[in-house]
C-alpha cells in the first residue's frame, strides 16, 4: 500500500492503551531502509494525550515501531507516552522516533536489528521537538548497524530538552550515540549513564573524527559511568 500506511494510527484523542498485541509487517526481509514506505510504522500517534504501550511485539514494519509526532493541526505534540516492556524488531527505519514529544517514558523495551537507531529524537523542524524523554532499562541488539543506538538529530531544527539515556545494555555495536541541534540552535539537559555495551567502536560518518558520544551546543551534559 502507500507509504503513509501505518498499522494503527491515532490522530489526537486522550488515554489510549495498547497491550498484548502483536503486529506484523510487510518487511519481511527485515532492516531495510523504508524508502517510500518509511511511514509506515506499527503504532502511530499524531497529538495524543496520554498513551500506554506495553507488552506488544512489533516487527517487520516498513517503518518506525512506535512513532511519536505532531498531530495533522501541526501545533500539538503528543504527551505521556509510556512505553515499557515491548519488542520491536526488524524495523525498516527507527525502533522508536520522537518527532514532537513530551514526557515520554520509554522503559524496559528490546529492540532489535532496526534499520537505523534503536530510538531517535528527530525534530522535524519547528513546532516539533523532544521534551522529558527518558530511555531507560532497554536492550538494543542493532546487529552491526552503522546508526547510532540511541540519539537525539534533526535536519531542519526543533526544541530538543530533558533526555535521560541510562541503565541501557547495547549487543553487536559499541555505545555510540549523537546529540545534534540544526545550525543556530541549543539544546539542554542531555543525561547518558550507566549504559554498557559488549562491542568496542566509535561513529561512523561523523564530522569531528573518532569519538563514541557527540555531543554539540547543548547546555548541560552528563556522561558518567558508560562502559
Amino acid at each position: 500500500a502507500d507509504g503513509q500506511r501505518a498499522h494503527w494510527r491515532f490522530l489526537l484523542g486522550s488515554n489510549i492503551t495498547f497491550h498484548n498485541m502483536t503486529i506484523v509487517g510487510p518487511n519481511t526481509a527485515g532492516s531495510n531502509p523504508g524508502g517510500p514506505l518509511e511511514w509506515q510504522h506499527g503504532l502511530d500517534l499524531r497529538g495524543v494525550t496520554g498513551a500506554t504501550v506495553s507488552a506488544m511485539t512489533i516487527r517487520n514494519v516498513y517503518g518506525d515501531g512506535l512513532y511519536v509526532g505532531l498531530g495533522l493541526d501541526g501545533t500539538t505534540w503528543t504527551t505521556g507516552v509510556n512505553a515499557h516492556d515491548n519488542l520491536i524488531q526488524d524495523t525498516g527505519r527507527n525502533g522508536v522516533s520522537v518527532t514532537a514529544g513530551k514526557n515520554v517514558t520509554l522503559d524496559h523495551n528490546t529492540y532489535t536489528r532496526p534499520g537505523s537507531s534503536g530510538v531517535d529524537i528527530e525534530p522535524n523542524g519547528l513546532p516539533g521537538g523532544g521534551e522529558n524523554v527518558s530511555i531507560t532499562n532497554s536492550t538494543f541488539s542493532v546487529g552491526g548497524s552503522a546508526s547510532p543506538f540511541v540519539g537525539a538529530s534533526t535536519c531542519c531544527g526543533g526544541l530538543v530538552s530533558g533526555i535521560t539515556i541510562t541503565g541501557n545494555t547495547v549487543h553487536g555495536m559499541s555505545l555510540a550515540a549523537e546529540f545534534l541541534p540544526g545550525r543556530g540552535e541549543r539544546w539542554s539537559n542531555i543525561t547518558f549513564s550507566n549504559n554498557t555495551s559488549d562491542t568496542a567502536g566509535h561513529l561512523l560518518s561523523n564530522p569531528v573524527g573518532l569519538v563514541v558520544i557527540l555531543a554539540e551546543n547543548i547546555d548541560g551534559v552528563t556522561i558518567d559511568n558508560n562502559y
